[in-house]
C-alpha cells in the first residue's frame, strides 16, 4: 500500500525515516503532549494539532483551519530535519490525526510520506518497544513549500458546487451527524445538501487498520462516476481518512478544510437533516 506502512516494515527502515508522532484529541488539547511524554515510538517527534496543524479560530474557517501560509507547520517539520526528498512515517491511534498530517505533507509537495497502519496500537502488539526521551534533531531541516492548491477547496466552492451533480460531497462523519441525529460537537446539525454519507471509520478495519485494497473499491465502488470528490468531516481532521483510502485505490480527493463547522458559520445556508 502506497500510503501506509506496517509495523514490521516501519521497524526494519527504521533508520532510514523521519517519524512523528500525530497523538491529538481536540476535545483535550493536553491530552496528546501528555501521552507523548509518559511514551512514544523511539526517536519520533511530536505534532501539536494546536501549535503546528492548526491556527486561530476566526469567525469562518472552521474549528481546526490549517495554518497561515503553512509556517508553524513547516517550520516544525524543518526542525525535526525534513528536507524536501525526506522520508516520513506519521502515527497516532485512530488513523485520524496521523491522515490529517499526512495530507498536509502532501499539501506542501513532500510526497515521501507514510503513515503506520494502525498506529501505535500496532506496534504495542508487535512486540516492540517504547521510549519516554524527547527526540532531538541532529540537523536543521529545509523545505521549499510548493502548495498544490487543487487538494482543497474552500466556503465558495462549496456554494458554487452543491447543486452539481458531477460532483461528490462526501460527508465522512456519522451516520447520526450526517443525518442530524445527533451532534456532539458543532453548534448546528445536519449536512451540506446533496452530500453523500461515507463514514471515514468504515475504510478501517476494527483495529483501527486501513482495509484491503479490494474491500476498500467495493465500499467505494459507486464514486468513480463523478469528475470531483470533495471530501469533509466536522473539522477537516478525520475526512482524510477517507482521502488517504480513496488515494489507496487511485482516486484522488479534495479537502473541504473548514468542513461543516465552517458551513454552519454562514447562516443564508440551507442544512439538511433527515428525521
Amino acid at each position: 500500500m502506497k500510503n501506509i506502512i506496517s509495523a514490521s516494515s516501519l521497524k526494519e527502515s527504521f533508520d532510514d525515516i523521519i517519524l512523528f508522532d500525530a497523538r491529538n484529541n481536540f476535545m483535550s488539547k493536553e491530552e496528546g503532549q501528555k501521552k507523548y511524554a509518559d511514551s512514544h515510538i523511539k526517536n519520533a517527534f511530536h505534532l501539536d494539532l494546536n501549535l503546528h496543524l492548526t491556527s486561530k479560530i476566526e469567525t469562518h474557517g472552521g474549528r481546526d483551519p490549517l495554518p497561515e501560509d503553512m509556517k508553524s507547520f513547516i517550520l516544525r517539520l524543518e526542525e525535526c530535519g525534513v528536507k524536501q526528498n525526506s522520508k516520513i512515517v506519521i502515527y497516532d491511534e485512530d488513523m485520524m490525526y496521523a491522515s490529517r498530517v499526512w495530507w498536509m505533507c502532501k499539501y506542501i509537495g513532500i510526497e515521501n510520506v507514510k503513515i503506520l497502519n494502525g498506529g501505535i496500537n500496532a506496534w504495542i502488539k508487535e512486540g516492540y518497544g517504547l521510549d519516554s526521551d524527547t527526540a532531538i534533531s541532529k540537523n536543521k531541516g529545509s523545505i521549499e513549500s510548493n502548495i498544490k492548491s487543487d487538494m482543497r477547496v474552500d466556503i465558495n466552492f462549496i456554494k458554487e458546487n452543491m447543486n452539481n451533480i458531477e460532483i461528490l460531497l462526501m460527508d465522512c462523519r456519522s451516520e447520526s451527524r450526517y443525518k442530524g441525529l445527533n451532534e456532539p460537537i458543532d453548534k448546528k446539525s445536519g449536512h451540506i445538501p446533496n452530500a453523500k454519507n461515507y463514514f471515514c471509520s468504515d475504510a478501517l478495519d476494527e483495529l483501527r487498520m486501513f482495509k484491503s485494497e479490494s474491500l476498500l473499491k467495493e465500499h467505494f465502488k459507486d464514486v468513480d462516476k463523478y469528475k470531483r470528490i470533495i471530501c469533509y468531516c466536522g473539522s477537516g481532521i478525520s475526512a482524510n481518512i477517507n482521502i488517504l483510502a480513496l488515494d489507496e485505490i487511485g482516486i484522488k480527493a479534495s479537502l473541504y478544510v473548514g468542513s461543516f463547522s465552517d458551513y454552519i458559520t454562514y447562516t443564508d445556508l440551507e442544512i439538511i437533516k433527515e428525521i
